[in-house]
């Protein structure tokens, strides 16, 4: 049955690292306590200005002004993940008593900080922002990669020309405090890379989430009065703030913040916006938003759970396994804080991204030593180890404030925005899809329209690293390209050819409707193109080429491709074939498709090239593609049939070759194998049953990340909080646990006998699954609907008395 998880502080925070991430709404907090004073950034998803930055609304800060809290006598800071609130409770010298509560409305993007005090106090309230005046982006060296300010915007991180990073308004009234950015719509991002790729003639019928955006919002404190304006620095970084000051009196009061995001007309339809948002308040009584809230946390915590106790003989490994139960559960948190959001959940620090310059890799307190010892080994470098240990203990020094985050502002990375959301369909947490898939259904035309004007075939086409209006990010597409390069062509070589992810969350939309049982008749546009884009592709460059598109068994010749970004100028790629083998084997799954569609479906099927072997030192396995002409990064597509894609693993046919291909092929270059970031060995572990490396790489990848807030992993290949980090984990785990494959449950494929856990998960088929295992024996197994027991096939035993069926 589901635990319950609280993290509690007993001392003050040192910085915002030291932060406790709450959320919800579409905006995500970290809430710290920090030399006297309680101090929280607030992010909303969706706020992206005029150049495609993404950053925060702002800091509150409030402070005594009656006593001095920097000296207290009694601290507790509670992060209750049941009711999602954090509770702060101090008493200062005088014996004073005062308490915060602070929680997130999931239905609007509001949170309320409510406050109490044993004995009448001053408080003053302030909103504080670094971004009150206008300030220059001056272009920067392209010879530097990611370490770079303009990074934070990371479609022009190679643009030629100064940018002028425009200011926020902040106003205030009696009793509150308002500010806002208004989009310049004369300086946009969109129109910059429209009329750079191309699309001068089309841009006022597409998708715009930049056009007429204003983001900001509304601080309110009934009972307190503005003050006046003052200016400071945190962390080096300058702002100015607008003060309220009132009474801390032992009835609760409290202190609402109103984030408004909005393409309006102009700002008075902005005002109107907030201001209606302020007042759902009065008409809905304000309990009434609170219990709706710790309802839909309550309903969120018992849809699926996961609890482990291990009974290993070494007790720090016991205490490292009881991090990875909790902080699974951390991580599924945060994932929640973007429920109704507008914008995917960024896999670079989500919504909880605290001051860059506290960004860097931390003294990692738990043995690697047998990990470091298998990656040295699989590395053919003669310095493998050392360059392992030179990347652990690198610092990144990136001082750029508050808002900044490397691979910054709106643009997407499919192949890492991916891994948060598949464990959201064994989590059973549906609604958290919405935000992401929305995202390719508005940006569809745009892609079909890329197509069309590149090269003039149907099929969208959505690259790596793209912009959330739907074209490939202006650096990648090349601010300063030759002008013998196709509209098709990006200068950016991992990016180029490279398309592979629109076949992967076509995939998970099918496997969506799969598990949830709900209808994708919205998305079924996006999945048929992004599958069509490979017939008509290949078919369109063989033309130009001169050549046949099939070859002498039919089969379409998928060629130039990308096996991922790694293995560029590829032939028949297999992470491309399977993905369009599982698209039209779960098109045809549906019952809802006509008969003209079943037969297309059939034939598009029967012309998907096979799946590639290769010997490698004397073993068969599976290959990243046919050929290729050079390995470019560190993926392995290779692995790809193994997940997601579920073609070969325990319980199917093939599985010796994908563990030789896993333990044999898939360390050409350094740096293939790694726990870190979105490196997915884990999960490949999980699925070819090794259970002595899954455990390994499983603490690593879910152990505390070295911060105080415990599932802060990062910066990894990313930034911190990384995302990508924690959903690989949360990947591994269920995955370990149970697996749902060619209509069979296949249960504990992967884990050690000598842990005991409790878990429920969602599978195919609209099934949920609990069990519990004791001593290496299931006790419980409650599987709906119980026809679905036939299906289940495990090596442990089953304690039959205890075995129950859901009705």
């Amino acid at each position: 049955m589901l635990k319950q998880q609280s993290l509690i502080w007993e001392t003050p925070s040192q910085n915002s690292q030291d932060s406790m991430p709450i959320g919800g709404g579409g905006i995500g907090l970290n809430v710290w306590f920090e030399n006297g004073e309680l101090l929280v950034y607030f992010q909303q998803s969706g706020n992206f200005d005029e150049h495609n930055g993404f950053p925060k609304q702002g800091r509150l800060r409030i402070s005594n002004t009656t006593s001095d809290w920097a000296e207290l006598t009694s601290f507790k800071q509670e992060l209750n993940s049941q009711k999602a609130t954090i509770q702060i409770s101090i008493v200062d010298q005088e014996e004073v008593k005062t308490d915060f509560l602070v929680w997130v409305n999931t239905s609007h993007s509001v949170y309320h900080i409510e406050y109490s005090s044993s004995k009448e106090q001053l408080l003053s309230v302030a909103y504080e922002s670094w971004r009150y005046e206008d300030k220059l982006s001056k272009a920067q060296d392209q010879s530097t990669y990611i370490f770079t300010e303009r990074n934070d915007i990371f479609a022009y991180w190679m643009y030629p020309k100064d940018l002028i990073r425009h200011k926020d308004v902040i106003t205030q009234d009696s009793n509150s405090i308002r500010w806002w950015h208004q989009n310049d719509n004369a300086d946009l991002a969109f129109d910059k890379e429209m009329d750079q790729q191309g699309f001068c003639n089309h841009k006022q019928d597409l998708f715009n989430p930049q056009r007429d955006l204003v983001f900001g919002g509304s601080l309110v404190a009934k009972g307190m009065q503005g003050t006046t304006s003052r200016e400071g620095e945190y962390l080096g970084t300058p702002f100015k703030a607008l003060c309220l000051k009132g009474p801390s009196l032992p009835n609760m009061q409290r202190i609402d913040v109103y984030c408004c995001c909005e393409q309006v007309p102009d700002i008075s339809s902005w005002h109107h916006a907030v201001d209606k948002l302020i007042g759902t308040y009065n008409d809905l009584d304000y309990s009434a938003h609170k219990q709706a809230t710790q309802a839909w946390w309550a309903k969120f915590w018992q849809r699926s759970w996961i609890d482990i106790q291990a009974k290993e003989q070494d007790a720090q490994i016991n205490a490292e396994i009881d991090q990875v139960s909790r902080n699974y559960r951390w991580f599924r948190f945060m994932q929640g804080f973007n429920v109704n959001g507008n914008f995917p959940l960024k896999f670079n620090g989500g919504l909880v991204t605290y001051d860059s310059g506290l960004v860097g890799y931390v003294e990692d307190q738990r043995d690697l030593s047998a990990v470091r010892e298998v990656e040295a080994q699989k590395a053919k470098t003669l310095d493998g180890a050392q360059q392992i240990e030179a990347n652990e203990n690198l610092r990144i020094e990136r001082d750029f404030g508050p808002d900044y985050r490397a691979w910054g502002g709106g643009s997407i990375t499919p192949q890492n925005q991916r891994l948060l959301y598949w464990p959201l369909l064994k989590s059973g947490d549906f609604d958290l899809f919405e935000p992401q898939f929305s995202w390719y259904k508005d940006t569809l035309e745009t892609t079909e329209l890329r197509s069309q004007l590149a090269f003039g075939h149907d099929g969208c086409s959505y690259t790596e690293q793209i912009n959330n209006f739907g074209l490939p990010i202006g650096s990648h597409f090349g601010w300063e390209r030759p002008k013998s390069m196709g509209l098709g062509q990006q200068i950016n070589r991992s990016c180029d050819d490279h398309y592979s992810t629109q076949l992967e969350f076509a995939f998970m939309m099918l496997e969506y409707q799969r598990y949830s049982q709900q209808s994708i008749t919205e998305y079924l546009p996006f999945i048929q193109s992004a599958a069509q884009f490979f017939f008509s592709h290949y078919e369109y460059l063989a033309a130009n080429d001169g050549r046949e598109a099939y070859d002498e068994n039919g089969h379409l010749h998928i060629f130039p491709s990308s096996g991922l970004e790694s293995y560029k100028e590829a032939s028949n790629p297999n992470d491309v074939t399977c993905g369009l083998r599982n698209i039209y084997q779960g098109l045809l799954r549906l019952e809802d498709i006509s008969a003209e569609q079943r037969t297309l479906f059939e034939l598009r099927l029967s012309k998907i090239p096979p799946l590639i072997h290769r010997q490698y030192n004397g073993y068969t396995t599976i290959a990243p593609a046919y050929d290729w002409a050079e390995i470019n990064n560190v993926e392995l597509p290779q692995m790809y049939p193994v997940y997601p894609y579920q073609e070969f693993g325990v319980g199917l046919e093939g599985l010796q070759i994908a563990r030789d291909t896993w333990e044999h092929s898939c360390n050409e270059i350094y740096g293939q194998r790694s726990y870190a970031s979105w490196h997915q060995d884990g999960i490949f572990c999980a699925h070819l049953g090794l259970v002595e490396e899954a455990k390994q790489v499983l603490i690593c990848k879910l152990g505390d990340g070295g911060r105080r807030f415990p599932a802060f992993w990062g910066p990894g290949h990313d930034w911190t909080p990384d995302h990508n980090w924690g959903g690989t984990g949360m990947i591994q785990l269920q995955e370990m646990l149970v697996q749902d494959k060619a209509g069979k449950i296949v249960l504990l494929p992967c884990w050690p006998k000598n842990w005991d856990v409790d878990f429920k998960l969602h599978l195919g088929l609209g099934t949920t699954l609990e069990c519990e295992v004791k001593n290496g024996e299931i006790i419980n197994l409650v599987i709906e609907p119980k026809a679905r027991m036939q299906d289940i096939e495990t090596d442990f035993e089953l304690n039959l008395t205890n075995v129950t069926e859901a009705v």
